[in-house]
């Protein structure tokens, strides 16, 4: 199931002419072949941030993930032209929202969790050693 369709893009910026406003710019592909592969290049976007977390692909797809996904191709079909604009910002915004979910500070409503804490992508513990500790011990590796 695709997390977004071209109604959620032509949602997501006010309707269909103005996304056909916004995509007119005459790169050789078609209009639908552009918003598909951008489509395809956001899901799999979410799916490699989210794959240690969570069970992806979505068969039921939240409604932050279409949302996500509508953002990121938004973001690619037009981030040259528009690099600071409201379409850029809000795919910036998805990028720090899965950031987010990745660092565990965030979460997908809805949505349970693996099991575990995560895949290779968690950073490495920072060891110290004991003489930080209060009661004076020092010289062991077991703090982290």
């Amino acid at each position: 199931m695709a997390y977004a369709t071209q109604t959620d893009l032509e949602n997501r910026v006010g309707g269909p002419d103005r996304l056909a406003v916004l995509l007119a710019d005459n790169q050789g592909m078609e209009l639908a072949g552009r918003l598909a592969a951008a489509i395809a290049d956001a899901e799999a976007e979410i799916d490699s941030a989210l794959e240690a977390f969570y069970a992806v692909p979505f068969s039921a797809v939240p409604a932050i993930v279409t949302r996500w996904a509508a953002d990121l191709a938004l973001g690619a079909l037009v981030g040259d032209r528009s690099g600071t604009g409201p379409i850029a910002a809000r795919a910036l915004e998805a990028k720090n929202q899965l950031a987010e979910v990745r660092a565990a500070r965030r979460s997908i409503p809805g949505v349970a969790r693996k099991d575990g804490t995560g895949g290779s992508d968690d950073p490495d513990p920072t060891f110290t050693r004991g003489e930080d500790q209060v009661d004076g011990n020092g010289g062991t590796m077991d703090v982290w």
